[in-house]
Protein backbone atom coordinates (compact mmCIF):
# COMPACT_ATOMS: atom_id res chain seq x y z
CA UNK A 1 0.00 0.00 0.00
CA UNK A 2 2.90 2.67 0.79
CA UNK A 3 3.79 2.22 -2.48
CA UNK A 4 1.22 4.20 -3.78
CA UNK A 5 1.27 7.00 -1.49
CA UNK A 6 4.29 8.59 -3.42
CA UNK A 7 2.19 11.07 -4.73
CA UNK A 8 1.38 13.08 -1.28
CA UNK A 9 4.16 15.92 -0.68
CA UNK A 10 2.04 18.58 0.65
CA UNK A 11 -1.54 19.55 2.21
CA UNK A 12 -3.32 18.19 4.96
CA UNK A 13 -3.29 14.40 5.42
CA UNK A 14 -5.49 12.41 7.85
CA UNK A 15 -4.32 8.83 8.85
CA UNK A 16 -8.32 7.81 10.10
CA UNK A 17 -8.12 4.40 12.10
CA UNK A 18 -4.21 4.79 12.22
CA UNK A 19 -3.25 2.03 15.16
CA UNK A 20 0.37 2.68 15.82
CA UNK A 21 0.63 5.86 13.60
CA UNK A 22 2.81 3.67 11.09
CA UNK A 23 1.74 4.88 8.10
CA UNK A 24 1.14 8.18 8.91
CA UNK A 25 5.01 8.59 10.06
CA UNK A 26 6.07 6.95 7.24
CA UNK A 27 4.31 9.69 4.91
CA UNK A 28 5.80 12.34 6.96
CA UNK A 29 9.06 11.00 6.92
CA UNK A 30 8.62 10.88 2.89
CA UNK A 31 6.70 14.24 2.71
CA UNK A 32 7.97 16.35 5.97
CA UNK A 33 5.98 19.18 4.36
CA UNK A 34 2.19 17.53 5.01
CA UNK A 35 0.28 18.63 7.75
CA UNK A 36 -0.26 15.28 9.71
CA UNK A 37 -3.32 14.16 11.56
CA UNK A 38 -3.98 10.79 12.92
CA UNK A 39 -7.61 9.60 14.83
CA UNK A 40 -8.33 6.41 16.26
CA UNK A 41 -11.33 5.89 18.45
CA UNK A 42 -8.81 3.75 20.75
CA UNK A 43 -6.63 6.03 23.43
CA UNK A 44 -4.13 2.85 23.24
CA UNK A 45 -3.75 3.70 19.25
CA UNK A 46 -3.59 7.23 19.76
CA UNK A 47 -0.91 6.46 22.89
CA UNK A 48 0.90 3.84 20.24
CA UNK A 49 1.00 6.82 17.80
CA UNK A 50 2.31 9.63 19.88
CA UNK A 51 4.96 7.05 20.82
CA UNK A 52 5.67 6.55 17.01
CA UNK A 53 6.39 10.01 16.32
CA UNK A 54 8.29 10.84 18.98
CA UNK A 55 10.71 7.96 18.52
CA UNK A 56 11.11 9.20 14.88
CA UNK A 57 11.30 12.70 15.74
CA UNK A 58 8.08 13.26 13.57
CA UNK A 59 5.50 15.85 14.45
CA UNK A 60 1.59 15.58 13.45
CA UNK A 61 -1.53 15.51 15.78
CA UNK A 62 -2.97 13.01 17.02
CA UNK A 63 -6.95 13.22 17.93
CA UNK A 64 -8.97 10.54 19.61
CA UNK A 65 -12.26 10.45 17.55
CA UNK A 66 -15.43 8.16 17.31
CA UNK A 67 -15.25 8.90 13.21
CA UNK A 68 -13.53 11.87 11.63
CA UNK A 69 -12.25 14.25 13.53
CA UNK A 70 -14.14 17.42 14.08
CA UNK A 71 -10.89 19.49 13.71
CA UNK A 72 -9.63 21.07 11.29
CA UNK A 73 -13.73 20.27 9.28
CA UNK A 74 -11.86 19.30 5.83
CA UNK A 75 -9.14 17.14 4.79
Amino acid sequence: MLQHLSHISDGRVLDFACGAGIIGAFLKQQAPAIELYCSDISMLAVEATNATLAANNLSGNVIAADGLPTEPASF
